[in-house]
C-alpha cells in the first residue's frame, strides 16, 4: 500500500521525535484501515478510454442541437420574412388607376371581370400573400386588401 500524503508530508517537514512519527504513523494506517472497513473508497484515477468517449458523445450532442438550432432558425426566417408584395400593397389607396397599380404591383396572376357592375377583381399571388384589388367601373381602386396564408398551408403546399 503506498503511504498516505499526510504522513509523508508530516514526516518530511521533520516531524519531531522518532515516537511522535512513529504515533502519527500509527494513527493514519488505523484511519485507513477504518475507511476501509466502513467500505469507503476512494476516488479512481479516470479512465482515458472513458473519458475519450463522454467528450465524443458531448461533442456529438452540442453539434446536434447546433443543427436543430440552425435549422429552427431557418424555419423562422422562411416562415415570418415579410413578403415584398405585402410591403408594396400599402402603397395601394382608393382612387389609383389601374396602371398605377400594376407598376406598383406588377402583372396580376388572376382578373376577374365582374359584368354586372361593370368592376373588376385583380389578384396578386405570393407563397405567403395574396393581394386582392377591386376596381370600379371606371377602373379605378375601390379597395385593395391583403390576405396571408397560414405558416401551415403553406407547409402543405410545399410537399405538392
Amino acid at each position: 500500500m503506498p503511504p498516505h500524503p499526510l504522513r509523508n508530508q508530516t514526516l518530511q517537514n521533520g516531524g519531531g521525535n522518532r515516537a511522535t512519527d512513529e504515533k502519527i504513523e500509527r494513527d493514519c494506517a488505523r484511519a485507513l484501515d477504518t475507511l476501509k472497513i466502513r467500505s469507503v473508497e476512494f476516488l479512481p484515477e479516470p479512465d482515458a478510454k472513458k473519458m475519450e468517449s463522454v467528450m465524443k458523445r458531448g461533442i456529438i450532442i452540442a453539434l446536434a442541437i447546433a443543427l436543430l438550432a440552425s435549422a429552427a432558425g431557418v424555419f423562422c426566417l422562411w416562415a415570418f420574412a415579410p413578403d415584398p408584395l405585402e410591403g408594396s400593397a400599402k402603397n395601394v389607396r382608393p382612387g389609383m388607376s389601374e396602371s398605377e397599380v400594376t407598376k406598383i404591383l406588377g402583372k396580376p396572376r388572376i382578373v376577374i371581370d365582374l359584368p354586372d357592375n361593370g368592376s373588376a377583381r385583380h389578384t396578386w399571388v405570393t407563397d405567403r400573400v395574396i393581394v386582392m384589388v377591386l376596381f370600379d367601373a371606371s377602373a379605378q381602386v375601390k379597395t385593395a386588401s391583403v390576405h396571408h396564408i397560414p405558416v401551415w398551408d403553406r407547409i402543405q403546399n410545399l410537399r405538392k
